[in-house]
C-alpha cells in the first residue's frame, strides 16, 4: 500500500519511479533497437494519398467528358452541390429558424428608397444591409441588398470632400455627393 502524506511527498516520488520504469521499458524493447524506423510499405514507395500528390492547378489538362443523358448530369450535380454544402458547413442543412427581419430609416432619392435592414441568418447571428428599391416600379421587380461593413465604419463611411474632389479631378468620381459613400457609388 502506497502513503500519501498531505504535503504529496510519497505520490511524487511514485510518479517519478513509475516514469522512470516505463523509460527504461521504451530504451530496451525490440522496436528501438531495430535498424531505423518500422516500415508498413516497402522502401521507397508511399501509400497512396491524396495529400501526398501533386496540388491540381488550372495549368493541368482536364478535358470535359460529355454526358450521355439528363439523368447523368442531374446525378453529377447533386454530388457537386453536395460538395459545396459539405465544405462550407451546411451540410446536413441547419434547422430553419424564423429570420426576425427589421427594415428601418427609409430615405428617399427620388427614383428610388435606400432601407436599413437587418435580420438573424441564425439565432443571435445578425446580417445587416442597406435595401435599395426602385419606386414608381409596378409588378414584380429585383430588389438589390447591399451589405455593408467591408470598408472603415461600415455604411457610415464618407471619404470626405477633399478625397471626392480629387478622384473626380481625375475621373474616376463624376458627382461629390455619390463620391462619399460607397453606397451610393
Amino acid at each position: 500500500m502506497i502513503r500519501v502524506f498531505s504535503d504529496g511527498r510519497t505520490a511524487v516520488r511514485f510518479g517519478l519511479l513509475c516514469t522512470a520504469v516505463f523509460a527504461v521499458g521504451m530504451a530496451l524493447s525490440p522496436a528501438a533497437r531495430a535498424d531505423g524506423p518500422q516500415r508498413i510499405l516497402p522502401a521507397g514507395e508511399k501509400p497512396n494519398d491524396a495529400r501526398l500528390k501533386p496540388l491540381k492547378d488550372l495549368d493541368g489538362y482536364f478535358p470535359f467528358q460529355p454526358y450521355e443523358s439528363n439523368d447523368e448530369w442531374a446525378k453529377r450535380a447533386e454530388r457537386v452541390r453536395t460538395q459545396i454544402r459539405v465544405s462550407q458547413g451546411i451540410w446536413p442543412e441547419p434547422t430553419k429558424t424564423p429570420l426576425n427581419a427589421v427594415v428601418h430609416g427609409k430615405k428617399d432619392f427620388g427614383d428610388y428608397t435606400i432601407e436599413k435592414v437587418y435580420f438573424e441568418s441564425m439565432p443571435g447571428f445578425y446580417v445587416t444591409g442597406s435595401l435599395y428599391r426602385p419606386k414608381n416600379a409596378s409588378g414584380r421587380v429585383p430588389a438589390v441588398l447591399c451589405p455593408h461593413g467591408h470598408w472603415a465604419n461600415g455604411r457610415f463611411y464618407d471619404d470626405g470632400e477633399a478625397a471626392v474632389k480629387q478622384k473626380i479631378a481625375v475621373g474616376a468620381e463624376q458627382f461629390l455627393n455619390g463620391g462619399r459613400s460607397p453606397l451610393q457609388a
